[in-house]
């Protein structure tokens, strides 16, 4: 059975735009920052405004994708109905959006680069994006087009590596903004999410026909593995991939119920299928605890796994909050993004469950 994935799902773009060095727009929302209007940036970054959180009637989906930690203390993500890269405080108590000037550029992933600044896909608009703690945002064409970029991290070598999905391929993006890609043999495999490995290289998982788990080098040398449970949803059950604190990788597999740990030389594959049925685990990293955590979509609930396979669940509290991806934050809880109810949620490593819904 196919699950119904509460997730952003971009068309392929239709043109390869020239790179752009701009200023993003900024409208910054919510309460704790300071007055109510927004403002947008000319010379500079604006000074970010708040108002009030929205109420729940008027929660509008900005199709939430990627979430990441910023080397600058805050939360970043990107939503890519909306067309923004946006900012949360670790109180939550401001929330900043800084939009694109690329049309319908539908961001995707993001990460914390190595130079300080957060790296983002942008799926439709075939780019790679970059923007500054401060709001200041640049551009990068992939050479191939309609590549269709998605998963994106930061690799040991002190580049940016990503995936193309459309065109299978992994690609490195130097902080200068050079870009190199490897294609490979994928037999209908399709790159989605990647992670830095604990060996030294770079790990990513495919959906597809040939669904798994793949390793590249710094190299550019690919290697791939199947893993247990794939066949259970050949369109992709494989979603994301990260490094535990067991040296192992761990990956969620939606279509199988399962988290699946995999040694770091790619067998063997053990997965762990939820307590809750048809939950479509998605987003997973290592918590500050020794253990992983990870979202359950259509589960709703923020579940944890230790290295040994012992699974917790914890209820959010907004129904079909549908929360899909999960990143560590500076203050050691756990940050996720909830498209059902176009919000960003925190809990600790005791279940505290905290909400902050976006601006519409």
């Amino acid at each position: 059975m196919r699950l119904a994935v509460r997730r952003f799902s971009p068309e392929l773009p239709s043109r390869r735009p020239r790179r752009r060095v701009v200023l993003g727009a900024l409208l910054a929302l919510t309460a704790g920052c300071g007055s109510s209007t927004p403002a947008i940036g000319s010379s500079g970054p604006a000074k970010p405004k708040c108002v009030s959180p929205p109420s729940s009637a008027a929660l509008q989906g900005a199709g939430l994708g990627g979430i990441a930690a910023g080397r600058d203390g805050n939360i970043w993500f990107v939503e890519a109905d909306a067309n923004a890269v946006g900012r949360i405080t670790p109180s939550g108590g401001c929330i900043s959006l800084f939009y694109l000037p690329q049309p319908a550029s539908a961001p995707y992933g993001i990460t914390a680069g190595p130079d300080g600044n957060l790296w983002f896909t942008e799926f439709s608009a075939n780019m790679i994006g970059r923007i500054t703690p401060g709001g200041i945002i640049k551009q990068y064409p992939i050479p191939t087009s309609l590549s269709g970029p998605r998963g994106i991290t930061s690799g040991p070598d002190g580049a940016v590596w990503f995936t193309e999905y459309a065109k299978v391929k992994i690609a490195r993006i130097g902080v200068d903004g050079s870009i190199t890609e490897y294609a490979y043999p994928h037999a209908g495999a399709h790159p989605e999410e990647i992670v830095a490995g604990p060996d030294g290289n770079l790990w990513f998982s495919q959906g597809g026909p040939a669904a798994g788990i793949a390793r590249i080098t710094p190299a550019g040398d690919i290697s791939q593995f199947p893993v247990a449970g794939a066949a259970t949803d050949p369109t992709g059950p494989s979603d994301v991939v990260t490094a535990g604190p067991d040296n192992n990788l761990w990956l969620t597999e939606p279509g199988a119920n399962a988290v699946v740990r995999v040694a770091a030389s790619g067998s063997p594959a053990t997965p762990f299928v939820l307590p809750t049925a048809m939950s479509a685990p998605q987003g997973i990293v290592a918590g500050p605890d020794g253990n992983l955590w990870f979202a359950e979509n259509t589960g709703n609930r923020i579940g944890k796994i230790t290295p040994a396979g012992a699974v917790s669940e914890f209820p959010i509290s907004r129904s079909h909050g549908d929360p899909s991806l999960v990143t560590l934050g500076p203050d050691h809880a756990l940050w996720f993004t909830e498209p059902g109810v176009n919000a960003i949620g925190r809990v600790t490593t005791a279940g505290a469950m905290s909400e902050y819904l976006l601006p519409s």
